[in-house]
């Protein structure tokens, strides 16, 4: 799944620009932050967002691995934290949801046993013609 992403990935020149110019920019405006609170690790962002800008705005070819790498991790990242929040909405909100139905009796999919003398058929309203669109979509 990954590697089909990064199979798609667009390397071309103005990508590879675009992405040395934001990348380098956001780390700029980070150092510049930081600077500004007076923290001690603002070169630390100053550095690479100079040398991404520089390269994304005069030799963008020069971030294809850097490109690469960087949105690698984006996607591995992306697809941890979607799994967890995927499994921490369904834990805590669907979970007890379908335990709080299921205490008061509610049946959505209709799964109750029916009557042995009853054939699966859902009884229909006959007080109502049916127009063209009942028949495009009939569940």
């Amino acid at each position: 799944m990954i590697r089909d992403e990064l199979a798609k990935l667009d390397r071309s020149p103005p990508a590879l620009r675009r992405f040395g110019q934001l990348v380098g920019g956001v780390l700029l405006g980070l150092a510049a932050l930081g600077a500004w609170r007076g923290r001690t690790w603002w070169p630390w962002f100053a550095l690479p967002g100079l040398t991404l800008v520089l390269l994304g705005s005069f030799a963008p070819r020069l971030l294809r691995r850097v490109h690469y790498g960087w949105m690698a991790l984006t996607f591995v990242l992306g697809t941890i934290s979607g799994t967890m929040l995927l499994t921490l909405l369904f834990f805590l909100v669907l979970t007890p949801l379908g335990w709080l139905a299921r205490i008061s009796g509610k049946d959505f999919l209709r799964k109750r046993p029916l009557p042995a003398e009853a054939s699966g058929w859902l009884p229909r309203d006959r007080k109502q013609r049916a127009t063209r669109a009942d028949y495009e979509r009939q569940f």
